[in-house]
């Protein structure tokens, strides 16, 4: 078992991240994680990840990274799969891009990104994915779907080895697991029982069977909380205060 940082780089310093990074590769953690938002719960000073993945590219030899996750409305597929391709080619092939379909309503509306139902976001997940992998491949691509197109568009430089690993964050039995199974390489989950855990992965095998694919061919991973602090209180103040920033998890 691997264990990594997921990290949300809001009220911290660049050099904040630089140092933490580089001490979760020499401690032999296995990857580090940054959330990708606006703000969560307050507007607080927030680092653009995909600016620090660049440090993290160049300041690391070992350690993968990447988003956790990116929203789909935030940026256009072609925008984020040239960034993906570089990154990925920068580090080696350690970038990992972990996409959702968000679930922060007010930052999106704060800052005048679109935000469609749910059902709609889960469709444009699906494009999203296909857009990119075309870009991703041999010689230009075009791509006609309900929410994007491309015209002759190419991704250059290619990434390093075919294409960088998705990661599909959610545990929804009903789109979240049928993308899994289609298209990412990493499914990510949060706080899931050991039942539960077991049920989504009965659901994913299913949709995998579905598609063809051996579901052993998809690395598992789940996200969880932990505190630090010096006394109970420094523990308990940090536990409320991220109570209040992130809603509880959960998509179709």
């Amino acid at each position: 078992m691997d264990i990594g940082f997921a990290v949300g780089p809001w009220d911290v310093s660049f050099d904040d991240i630089a140092s933490s990074v580089e001490a979760a590769e020499k401690h032999g953690f296995a990857s580090y994680y940054l959330g990708d938002h606006f703000y969560v719960g307050e507007q607080l000073d927030s680092l653009e990840p995909y600016l620090l993945f660049t440090l993290m590219a160049r300041e690391t030899e070992r350690i993968r990274f990447g988003p956790l996750v990116t929203p789909v409305m935030f940026r256009p597929p072609s925008n984020v799969g040239r960034l993906a391709a570089q990154l990925d080619l920068l580090s080696g092939g350690r970038f990992v891009l972990g996409l959702g379909v968000g679930w922060g309503e007010a930052e999106h509306r704060t800052y005048g990104v679109d935000w469609p139902p749910l059902r709609e976001r889960f469709d444009r997940l699906d494009e999203y994915i296909q857009v990119m992998r075309s870009m991703w491949g041999e010689g230009p691509a075009s791509f006609e779907g309900e929410h994007y197109r491309l015209d002759e568009a190419d991704s250059l430089p290619k990434p390093e080895a075919g294409r960088p690993p998705v990661l599909i964050g959610g545990a929804g039995e009903r789109r979240t697991l049928r993308l899994v199974a289609q298209y990412a390489a990493e499914w990510n989950s949060v706080d899931l029982t050991p039942e539960a855990y077991r049920h989504k992965n009965e659901v994913l095998a299913a949709h995998c069977a579905d598609v063809g694919r051996d579901p052993a061919t998809i690395r598992r991973s789940m996200t969880t909380i932990g505190f630090v602090g010096a006394t109970d209180e420094e523990v308990e103040a940090a536990t409320l205060t991220q109570m209040q920033r992130t809603p509880p998890p959960g998509n179709p």
